[in-house]
């Protein structure tokens, strides 16, 4: 907003007050579907990369080997936790989705998230690095 910086990528939440103020101009989102909040700003695979997307996301992980039990009372209370209006509408204010999915579902939604962006960094020569 400085002037500095003539295009970016950023994230809803981050940057819907400012594309509502007029002091950003949303080109696009990177969304598999148009954002709910710009519903006039088209997705990059319409606009200009067919079959692009990418977007954040959160879980919830836990350390490995947890019981069952306690596993399936976690994901059943994140979910609950979710459902509530005010966590929805606070959500959707900042322009943030709200998805549940079961354990196995993060699971397999994770591992295909590393394996699509461990290939694009593969591809763009990226080396991995220790953290620490």
């Amino acid at each position: 907003m400085s002037g500095r910086v003539d295009i970016m990528f950023d994230t809803v939440p981050a940057a819907l007050a400012h594309i509502r103020s007029g002091k950003l101009k949303a080109l696009a989102t990177t969304g598999a579907g148009r954002a709910p909040q710009l519903p006039e700003v088209p997705t990059l695979g319409e606009a200009a990369m067919p079959g692009f997307e990418a977007s954040t996301w959160g879980v919830v992980i836990g350390p490995a080997g947890l019981p069952p039990a306690l596993l399936a009372k976690l994901s059943a209370d994140c979910a609950e936790a979710l459902r509530q209006h005010a966590v929805a509408e606070r959500h959707a204010a900042l322009g943030a989705a709200i998805g549940t999915s079961s354990p196995e579902e993060t699971r397999a939604f994770v591992r295909a998230e590393l394996g699509k962006w461990g290939d694009a960094a593969r591809k763009a020569g990226i080396e991995p690095q220790a953290m620490g």
